[in-house]
């Protein structure tokens, strides 16, 4: 079984999303290095203000883009995290959101990495 070199960025999701093609490939990654990080902190206002709807909102676009990009266990939190945003007061919502975030930061700082190696 190959190894992956990083934590959440599943490299082979990526090519096969991007068809192989190095174009749409950098196209995608300049795409989501220019948005995600966006996203990350609306999410992080949305917790802030303890505004669930916002929190919900914020955490269903990281999601669609976490798809592309990551590993199936990452996903899947982010699906998690979505479904229970909106009850924002529970320690379960507080952990799995902050937990989402924190990762989506990772994935961000792995897809930089790729670029510069990779692209």
């Amino acid at each position: 079984m190959k190894q992956q070199p990083f934590l959440y960025l599943d490299e082979d999701r990526l090519k096969t999303q991007s068809m192989n093609n190095q174009e749409i490939l950098t196209q995608m990654v300049d795409s989501f290095l220019l948005h995600f990080p966006e996203i990350i902190l609306l999410a992080e206002t949305a917790l802030q203000r303890k505004d669930g709807s916002s929190l919900a909102r914020a955490i269903h676009k990281l999601k669609a883009s976490i798809g592309l990009f990551s590993t199936d266990a990452l996903h899947r939190q982010a699906e998690r995290a979505e479904q229970i945003a909106t009850d924002i007061h529970t320690n379960e919502t507080l952990l799995e959101t902050h937990l989402a975030i924190a990762r989506a930061k990772v994935l961000v700082k792995e897809v930089e990495v790729f670029k510069e190696k990779s692209i």
